[in-house]
């Protein structure tokens, strides 16, 4: 009877030790969930040569792959508030994975949209749930750390990604190694099956917790104004993210290593941009961080259109950090306003309004295919400077 109690004891889960684990867990899918979305930017300039893309079809390819794995997130955010769901985070990690290899067989363009919506639908059902999962298992003065270092771990992935696939269009095979880039994710699924109770605990430790707090009347005006900024950043990230990396490939005669190294360093950088930016949160304010991070992006992107080489990439690492350092910030004061409606706060910071960022790729496609890209380089400078300037509509730091 004595061994049966002992047996009972061990098999017990400690709240505290499900918290941490579940943590680690949550973080390390985000890592697995943006390996894939990070691979797809080094895969642009293959796909624009394989499919004869106009510049336009570039763009309306990002706006589908934004949309399918932002657009739905408010959705996921909402459905996760009325009933949380642990399983949204490793079957999007799956979904994310499969469909982004699966590219190397896709026959013509609408294939390639249907595998890259696939991929971004797993990105969109992962995020809502896992944001307001790390929030709430976050104590009060270290949510912009806690949650700088689960976007850490989206933006490491990210950085991976682009540098594995980078790596992998560089070996023999070039393009067809595009398969292997889905080995992680389905990988971390598995693991995920023997540590699923942990999530599980976690996530109904934090939907208790939720229930004592009283979040009062949502604050639609200022939910907008935050969705316009992040819309304007989110446009500025592709402008850096997807076409001056074109723009060097196709102007100024790089190779495509030279693209995966660009966007490895742009988004390595954006690693430390948002650890830091939400450390920086919890100690300044979350209105500051902002203000300042889009500021020092406007002459970083003023420059762009003229440097070359390792100008360029010093460039690019400096940007990164400075854009990305917002971003932990904004998704927790979303939370901090909508505090009864987590999940959908996070699926309209993280998703919507990062989704209508593929709008703004749009309209950049066809700006390029109309004045050049070249021309169109250097006037990018003006989307961090509309986004500084919104930033005062944004509630004062206490």
């Amino acid at each position: 009877m004595e061994n049966l109690n002992n047996k009972d004891k061990k098999n017990t889960i400690k709240p505290h030790e499900a918290t941490k684990t579940a943590g680690n867990l949550i973080n390390l899918g985000h890592v697995f969930v943006d390996i894939s979305q990070g691979a797809f930017p080094a895969l642009i300039p293959f796909l624009k040569s394989i499919f004869s893309m106009t510049y336009s079809q570039v763009g309306i390819m990002l706006l589908i792959q934004s949309l399918t794995s932002s657009i739905c997130q408010p959705l996921f955010g909402y459905i996760s508030d009325k009933s949380s769901k642990s399983w949204f985070i490793s079957v999007g990690i799956l979904l994310s994975a499969v469909a982004m290899g699966a590219i190397v067989w896709a026959p013509n363009y609408a294939v390639l949209i249907i595998l890259i919506s696939i991929s971004g639908f797993g990105s969109a059902i992962f995020h809502p749930q896992a944001m307001k999962a790390t929030n709430r298992i976050s104590p009060a003065e270290k949510k912009g750390e806690k949650m700088g270092i689960f976007s850490l771990g989206g933006n490491f992935g990210y950085a991976l990604g682009a540098f594995l696939m980078g790596l992998l269009l560089t070996l023999p095979g070039d393009f067809q190694n595009t398969k292997y880039i889905a080995i992680p994710g389905m990988i971390f699924f598995i693991v995920l099956m023997f540590f699923n109770k942990y999530l599980d605990m976690a996530t109904h430790a934090g939907d208790k917790h939720a229930s004592k707090i009283s979040g009062g009347k949502i604050p639609y005006g200022f939910i907008c104004v935050l969705v316009c900024f992040i819309f304007m950043r989110s446009t500025a990230y592709q402008a850096i993210n997807t076409f001056t990396p074109l723009f060097h490939v196709n102007f100024m005669n790089e190779n495509s290593m030279f693209t995966g190294n660009y966007v490895s360093i742009f988004s390595v950088a954006g690693v430390f941009g948002t650890y830091y930016g939400g450390i920086l949160s919890d100690k300044i304010g979350r209105r500051r961080i902002i203000c300042t991070s889009m500021f020092l992006t406007v002459p970083l992107m003023m420059l762009m259109p003229f440097a070359r080489g390792i100008y360029a990439m010093i460039i690019a690492g400096m940007a990164g950090f400075v854009v990305v350092a917002s971003y932990s910030s904004t998704f927790v004061m979303a939370q901090e306003v909508m505090k009864d409606n987590m999940g959908l706060a996070g699926g309209l910071t993280a998703g919507f309004a990062i989704g209508l960022g593929g709008v703004g790729a749009t309209v950049l496609g066809n700006l390029a295919d109309m004045i050049t890209l070249p021309v169109l380089m250097h006037w990018f400078w003006i989307l961090p400077l509309c986004a500084a300037l919104m930033t005062w509509l944004f509630p004062k730091d206490k």
